[in-house]
């Protein structure tokens, strides 16, 4: 087993002082803040990919079998549960004993929902989605944009080598992506379109075959006055869909491109 990076006990009574308020941040690459706004010192990669499993599933029990095979999965490991408690070990040294508490058969992370940039971003969201439902686009955009504020990057961007953390960062960047797509729509309920389509350009540039935006591109620039110019998009779409690809965009861009065609 490899040997992971410890504390000397000056850092460990210099961390026990400052944990009684900590915030994970995990919509990047992980970290831990003290109350002070001061990145605390984490252990190896192996007690952060078990942070980063408790944190992602909080506040669900993880088994001690689970964490095992997620953490060191095919690694020949003499004694699994007591690499386990070393690692429990280090992390509550760092974070403090209550941060991690121990269940029956697992772990579980203790910290408040408004303790996660993963929970507050969810949080926005959600409100961003009440408030777009009741007819405030407004409100919601500036809810959404609390939201995606919460991102620092590539969710869980340093633990890559760990399969868990490849899919859950797939799942997590799904979420981002859906929330941009609520913001926009938000944003071309509550105008000026001129300003939706500026930010859209950037948006699909960076995720070019999500069909939903370049569709709220479109429809920008239909409402903005440019309608030639929301036809070309659309062809633009289809062209790289067909030589990339190999397909056709999906039928409600199609009839969107119809539509803007009889205005």
């Amino acid at each position: 087993m490899v040997q992971e990076v410890g504390f000397t006990s000056h850092d460990r009574g210099r961390l026990r002082r400052v944990v009684s308020d900590v915030d994970l941040r995990m919509l990047g690459p992980i970290e831990v803040l003290d109350s002070a706004g001061e990145a605390l010192k984490l252990p190896g990669a192996r007690p952060r990919g078990l942070l980063a499993l408790l944190a992602v599933n909080a506040p669900s029990v993880i088994s001690t079998d689970a964490i095992v095979e997620a953490i060191w999965g095919d690694e020949e490991v003499a004694k699994p549960e007591a690499a386990l408690h070393m690692a429990i070990s280090l992390l509550r040294s760092a974070l403090g004993d209550e941060v991690i508490a121990t269940q029956p058969g697992g772990y579980r992370l203790e910290l408040p929902s408004t303790n996660t940039d993963l929970s507050r971003f969810r949080t926005h969201i959600h409100r961003g989605q009440q408030l777009q439902t009741l007819g405030h686009p407004n409100a919601a955009c500036e809810s959404y944009r609390q939201g995606l504020a919460q991102w620092r990057g590539p969710a869980l961007t340093d633990l890559r080598q760990f399969d868990f953390a490849e899919r859950a960062a797939a799942e997590l960047e799904e979420e981002r992506i859906a929330a941009v797509e609520a913001l926009m729509e938000s944003m071309l309920a509550a105008g000026p379109h001129a300003q939706v389509d500026g930010e859209l350009y950037g948006r699909v540039a960076t995720v070019p075959y999500r069909e939903r935006l370049w569709q709220l591109l479109m429809l920008a620039l239909y409402r903005s006055g440019r309608q030639a110019e929301a036809l070309e998009v659309y062809k633009d779409l289809r062209t790289r869909l067909g030589d990339e690809l190999g397909i056709e965009p999906w039928p409600d861009l199609a009839d969107l491109e119809e539509r803007i065609l009889l205005h």
